[in-house]
């Protein structure tokens, strides 16, 4: 008896820590594909209201001057991040926190997305808390 009780609550811990793990990777990844300039593969991590507002606001970098875009992606390989870390706040939704630090002289920025499960996957809802 005893050990199916630890059994249990070791299968309740871990499926826990599962769901958070599973957010922040959808969320490190998120980080990584939109700080690396690709809008398309970040917005992949996003609903679909997200995901549009997201491509919408990023369509211009396309046609940008080629020193401009070179610039912009030189720029952005340098900005520093992090998970700091994962809330749930229900079954389906959790909210992430991670810092940014563009340069070695200025503050890190600590942010939040929320993201949310549905069938199974995690995708970020909102950037900025609820």
């Amino acid at each position: 008896m005893v050990l199916v009780s630890a059994l249990c609550a070791s299968l309740l811990l871990f499926s826990c820590a599962d769901n958070s793990i599973k957010a922040s990777d959808v969320s490190l990844d998120f980080l990584n594909a939109y700080f690396a300039t690709d809008y398309s593969k970040a917005a992949s991590y996003c609903d679909d209201s997200l995901s549009s507002k997201l491509l919408e606001a990023c369509k211009n970098f396309e046609i940008l001057d080629s020193t401009i875009k070179a610039d912009i992606i030189s720029s952005s390989k340098n900005i520093k991040f992090s998970i700091n870390n994962s809330n749930k706040i229900n079954d389906s939704l959790m909210e992430v926190s991670y810092q940014t630090e563009i340069t070695s002289n200025t503050a890190p920025v600590e942010s939040k997305m929320v993201l949310k499960k549905s069938d199974n996957t995690w995708k970020i809802i909102k950037l900025g808390s609820l």
